[in-house]
């Protein structure tokens, strides 16, 4: 019988051609993704001179995520196997219908409602205005209410709720040591106005 490390071995030839394949592949891309023959924690690839491979990848792997994993059904359920129902002595059929009315995992929708955490939300509330800043300053106003509206819609939130939320983690958002809320608010207040 061989060890684990026999078998990896004996299989090298057939890997290699395939991770020689992917590691070329990740250089034009993220090239830390596959790591090098040798590749130890001290290792810093060579990044390429443009983004268009990553911002490619990315975009190919969140819609591949999307599809394997629909946000709007779970990915798993929760029944009971037919020797603990045995055990038990429980109608099997009774406790998997209880089962699917149990929802283990919270909506987007219940996270938004109940989450209090202000602080993580600063660095991407600036990340998604510095992605619009280019447009004309009314398009990026109303864009960034018709995103709310539509995202609020899409997960079954009150769009106003959910403002007035934000308008209440304000003076948290604005804590002091932090530069993001303010910027966005500089950024508001020069250049949105001035262009009005």
């Amino acid at each position: 019988m061989k060890t684990a490390a026999a078998r990896f071995s004996a299989l090298s030839v057939a890997r290699n051609s395939v991770l020689e394949k992917a590691r070329e592949a990740s250089r034009l891309t993220i090239p830390g993704l596959i790591p090098e023959i040798g590749q130890n924690e001290h290792y810093s690839p060579t990044q390429p001179y443009q983004s268009a491979g990553a911002h490619g990848l990315r975009s190919l792997s969140a819609r591949l995520l999307s599809t394997l994993f629909p946000t709007s059904v779970q990915f798993f359920r929760l029944e009971l196997d037919a020797f603990a129902a045995a055990q038990l002595q429980a109608d099997k059929n009774d406790v998997d219908t209880r089962l699917s009315q149990v929802n283990p995992l919270p909506s987007i929708g219940d996270r938004v409602r109940t989450d209090s955490t202000v602080a993580l939300l600063r660095e991407p509330a600036f990340a998604l205005l510095s992605r619009i800043q280019d447009a004309n300053p009314s398009d990026q106003v109303r864009a960034l209410f018709l995103v709310a509206a539509v995202i609020s819609d899409a997960i079954g939130i009150d769009g106003h709720d959910a403002l007035n939320s934000a308008k209440r983690m304000l003076s948290t958002a604005e804590g002091p040591h932090t530069v993001h809320v303010q910027a966005i608010r500089d950024y508001a207040d020069g250049e949105l106005r001035r262009i009005e």
